[in-house]
């Protein structure tokens, strides 16, 4: 899947100075590459069926990184603090284009929320 974010040629990296912590930087580049430790992620090297990726959450889909950015239950807690505010004025958008808007180099705010997912 790709996500096809944009970058800015003068600054491609100027997001990373608004986080904290090299965990923070971490996190955010494994989003970014869609490379974050899932069933999705861990089905890709032991040839799992896509459809057998399953988180083991109620909602039993597939464990991918939108799953786990905007529906999980095991985050809802970081779902509500840190997401929840940024996607309300975006509710009529596409999963895929909340998660672009989410791990998008635009807003300072949105970028240190994730981060910090």
């Amino acid at each position: 899947m790709s996500l096809q974010i944009p970058v800015q040629a003068e600054h491609p990296v100027h997001y990373l100075c608004l986080l904290k912590c090299s965990e923070e930087w971490r996190a955010d580049t494994l989003a970014r590459c869609n490379a974050i430790p899932s069933a999705v992620l861990y089905g890709r090297f032991n040839g799992t069926p896509y459809s057998d990726r399953r988180c083991s959450c109620v909602l039993d889909g597939v464990e991918s990184l939108t799953h786990m950015v905007l529906y999980c239950p095991f985050y809802d807690h970081f779902h509500k603090k840190l997401l929840d505010p940024r996607l309300l004025k975006k509710r009529h958008c596409s999963n895929i284009d909340n998660l672009r808007y989410l791990l998008s180099p635009g807003e300072s705010a949105v970028i240190e929320n994730v981060a910090a997912f």
